[in-house]
């Protein structure tokens, strides 16, 4: 009888570490789909900007992973990219979404700037320098 018990103990013990590694698992990253962006700018001061960036996932598994900004002069860089897990079967779908993103324009001169989110483009022009002090 112990035999049995610890034979199913490491089973049990086995099966649940391959379904930890399932769940968890690792993740590769994929540029998504954006559809449209529109740029929102705030009558305020400090002035503020949205970006609303809408696409498509296009499976079950597949979530939005990060979004980073970069500035490279006037132009204000947004990438966005997805994860999924690896191994996995996932329901293929169009699943909608939607992102609001502010970015910082703490700082930044009076002009027209560009905005990229991955490659997608769009333009907005600070009336002010937007200077905080």
């Amino acid at each position: 009888m112990r035999k049995f018990k610890q034979s199913s103990f490491v089973i049990f013990l086995s099966v649940l570490l391959f379904s930890c590694n399932q769940t968890i698992g690792t993740y590769q990253e994929n540029h998504k789909l954006i559809k449209t962006i529109d740029i929102i700018k705030y009558d305020s001061y400090p002035q503020q900007v949205n970006v609303v960036a809408k696409g498509q996932l296009t499976d079950s598994c597949t979530k939005i992973d990060d979004i980073i900004e970069t500035q490279r002069g006037n132009t204000l860089m947004l990438s966005i990219t997805t994860s999924r897990q690896k191994n996995k079967v996932c329901k293929p779908v169009n699943q909608a979404f939607e992102e609001v993103i502010p970015i910082n324009v703490a700082g930044l001169r009076a002009g027209i700037y560009k905005v990229k989110v991955n490659n997608l483009s769009g333009f907005f022009e600070l009336d002010v320098d937007n200077l905080v002090q």
